[in-house]
């Protein structure tokens, strides 16, 4: 038992649960994200980076989330995968402001 502790560590992603979040939650937190950041803003265009497995998901299909998304802000969003954040971590990038704002229009 204790070996098992010895060579392994925690994953970084479920901390150890073996549970991670579901790409339609991830989805869902960008929907409302977007839909607080138009709201406020009135801003039209966003950049949102998000993990490459995440843009796959959100892009798929000619009825895809994206198309949903930009449809029911009425705003043009650019997907841009980044290996770097985790599957349920995502940046946005206001085209106008010319920063990244994520944290300012969190639920």
């Amino acid at each position: 038992h204790s070996l098992i502790y010895t060579f392994n560590q925690p994953c970084p992603t479920c901390n150890g649960t073996g549970l991670v979040v579901a790409k339609e939650t991830v989805v869902t937190q960008i929907q409302s994200w977007v839909r607080r950041f138009r709201g406020r803003t009135g801003e039209m265009g966003l950049t949102i980076r998000a993990h490459p497995e995440i843009v796959d998901f959100i892009t798929k299909g000619l009825r895809s989330h994206l198309r949903q998304i930009m449809w029911d802000s009425l705003m043009y969003i650019k997907l841009e995968p980044d290996e770097d954040l985790k599957l349920e971590e995502f940046k946005c990038y206001s085209w106008k402001q010319k920063r990244e704002l994520t944290e300012e229009f969190r639920g």
